[in-house]
């Protein structure tokens, strides 16, 4: 044990000591993954596409916030679904609005779930982002989590017409496209799935449960686990089976290592504090943190050699 947290101890000390640039490079990153999801799916625009445009916006992502970096990142999506039918990427542009405008009306922060739904949808992990916006986020990120995961199923269902559009591309509209999306049964236990499991995460991490990180990571991926199976088993789409197991554990491993490097409390220790002022009751619940025991340091002083030491006595005894 003492291993684990001698390890988790110097990952925080080195993440608070180089916080600023690691936010930055992370965000870089992010981006530049989303960026290339987003070619790899709709690359039909040659200059879109390049390097020279792709590794201009990566690095401009590594100065901007992490809002900024979703802007860029919805702009460069929509502009490659426009390329590829114009009206599809008209649909795109107004639910990025609508999810803009709902998400703010709301206070919710993580905009940039807008793309990123999409981009672990296409990786097969999209229930990474319900859990990570239920234990970092409040319950307004439960907003941008819907609006992602509606705009992930609508690029899925672009992306799936393509060979349709690419053929007679004035055949096929926005609206049908949506139409498409919203008689598939498998967009509402979709929905359900990562709706139910952000809702899980948020409440049992923000309940007074011991260990409360550790039970929102399991029984969130577990809704959404029972939510996906149940529904691929009643509507008989058996093909999914093993990407929503596989899915499921890379969650649930995913979501202990953020309990093991953000979580370090211990609750053998537990205090409750109660005191009361002339209007008021108040009851607090401290909840140390784990610390290892810091060595016992001895400092010796080093003096001038025995005989140094004499005559110094002796000075002292004739004064």
């Amino acid at each position: 044990m003492t291993i684990f947290v001698t390890a988790r101890s110097r990952i925080r000390s080195f993440l608070v000591r180089s916080e600023a640039w690691l936010r930055r490079l992370a965000n870089c990153i992010w981006a530049v993954v989303c960026l290339l999801v987003m070619r790899q799916m709709f690359g039909f625009h040659d200059l879109l596409s390049s390097n020279m445009i792709l590794i201009p916006l990566g690095i401009i992502c590594f100065f901007v916030p992490l809002s900024a970096a979703g802007l860029i990142m919805m702009i460069y999506t929509t502009l490659q679904v426009m390329s590829l039918s114009q009206s599809a990427g008209v649909m795109l542009f107004l639910m990025f609005m609508l999810s803009y405008i709902f998400s703010n009306a709301y206070q919710a922060r993580q905009l940039t779930h807008f793309v990123g739904v999409t981009v672990l949808y296409r990786m097969h992990i999209p229930y990474l982002a319900p859990l990570w916006a239920g234990l970092f986020g409040n319950i307004s990120e439960v907003t941008t989590i819907i609006c992602g995961s509606v705009i992930s199923f609508y690029l899925k269902t672009v992306h799936d017409s393509v060979p349709q559009i690419a053929d007679a591309p004035d055949t096929v509209n926005a609206l049908d496209l949506v139409q498409s999306m919203v008689s598939n049964p498998m967009f509402f236990v979709y929905e359900l799935a990562i709706v139910g499991m952000f809702v899980m995460v948020w409440l049992f991490r923000s309940s007074k449960l011991k260990h409360s990180w550790v039970w929102a990571v399991i029984f969130g991926t577990l809704t959404e686990f029972v939510i996906m199976l149940g529904g691929s088993l009643f509507l008989n789409d058996s093909r999914g089976l093993t990407q929503i197991t596989v899915g499921s554990l890379v969650t649930l491993i995913v979501g202990i290592l953020l309990f093991f490097v953000f979580q370090d409390l211990d609750f053998k220790r537990v205090e409750t504090v109660q005191f009361s002022d002339d209007e008021y009751y108040y009851y607090v619940t401290a909840v140390p943190r784990i610390r290892l025991a810091e060595e016992d340091k001895e400092i010796k002083k080093i003096t001038g050699s025995g005989e140094d030491s004499e005559a110094e006595e002796e000075k002292e005894v004739e004064e």
